[in-house]
C-alpha cells in the first residue's frame, strides 16, 4: 500500500515536471518565430 502511494507520487511529479520543460520549451520556440 505505500509503496503504491510513493509510486503513484512519483508519477505525479514526474508528469508536473514534464509538463513544466514542455511548456517552457513551447515558449522558447514560439520566440524564436515570433
Amino acid at each position: 500500500m505505500f509503496v503504491d502511494t510513493a509510486i503513484f507520487h512519483f508519477l505525479e511529479v514526474l508528469v508536473y515536471i514534464l509538463r513544466r520543460i514542455t511548456w517552457n520549451y513551447i515558449s522558447f520556440t514560439v520566440k524564436l518565430y515570433i
